[in-house]
C-alpha cells in the first residue's frame, strides 16, 4: 500500500514541477492554452496564476474550437500575451505551420511555452513496442529549438524534466546522471519580430 501511494505522490509532484514551470512563465492579460481540452494541468495553472486562461482545442468544453493542423484564422492576430502548448506538437501533421500561427497570434514580445515528450529520453529508447500513441513526430531539444527559431521566436528558457516517467529510483538516478534521458522538454520562446 505504501509503495502505491508513494508512486502516486511522486507522479503528482513531477507533474506539478511541469505545471509550475508553465505558470511561472505566464504573463500578460490574454493567456491561451492550446490543446487544453479539459485537463487538470489547465485548472492547476489557472488557479496558481489567479487569472482566467482561454481554452483552445478541437475537443471538450473550450472557449475557442479549432483544428490546429487546418486553420487557426479565427483567432485574431497579435491577440495573446502567452500561449501554452502542452503535449500538442507531437500530434500535428504540420507543426511548423502551427508555430508560425502561434507567432501570428502572439503580441510583440509575447511568450510561447511548449512542453513536449523528448524522443531522446530513456523511455523512448527502452520502449520495445514503440508505443507512442498518436504521436506523428518525435522531438528532441535541438530540433524544437531550431523550429522555434525559424518560426520567429527567441529561446529564453529550456529544460528537461522527468514528467510522466517517474516510476522507479533507478530511472530517476540514470536521468540525474544523464540529463538528456529526461522524458519531457520545457521550452519558452519570445516573439522577436
Amino acid at each position: 500500500m505504501f509503495k502505491v501511494c508513494d508512486l502516486l505522490l511522486m507522479k503528482l509532484k513531477v507533474q506539478e514541477e511541469r505545471w509550475d514551470l508553465i505558470a511561472n512563465w505566464c504573463s500578460g492579460e490574454c493567456i491561451m492554452d492550446f490543446g487544453s481540452y479539459e485537463g487538470e494541468a489547465h485548472n492547476y495553472i489557472e488557479k496558481k496564476i489567479g487569472r482566467k486562461i482561454v481554452r483552445v482545442d478541437r475537443y471538450g468544453e473550450v472557449e475557442i474550437r479549432v483544428n490546429f493542423d487546418i486553420n487557426m484564422n479565427e483567432i485574431k492576430s497579435e491577440s495573446a500575451n502567452t500561449i501554452i502548448v502542452g503535449y500538442v506538437l507531437e500530434h500535428l501533421y504540420y507543426p511548423f505551420n502551427f508555430l508560425k500561427e502561434c507567432h501570428r497570434i502572439l503580441k510583440n514580445k509575447g511568450r510561447i511555452i511548449i512542453t513536449i515528450p523528448n524522443m531522446s529520453s530513456l523511455p523512448y529508447f527502452l520502449d520495445e513496442n514503440k508505443d507512442i500513441g498518436e504521436h506523428i513526430h518525435g522531438w528532441n531539444m535541438p530540433m524544437l529549438e531550431h523550429y522555434m527559431k525559424i518560426a520567429g521566436f527567441n529561446i529564453i528558457f529550456k529544460k528537461k524534466i522527468n514528467a510522466w516517467y517517474n516510476k522507479n529510483i533507478l530511472f530517476r538516478l540514470l536521468c540525474w546522471i544523464i540529463p538528456n534521458w529526461k522524458a519531457c522538454i520545457v521550452m519558452v520562446g519570445e516573439r522577436i519580430f
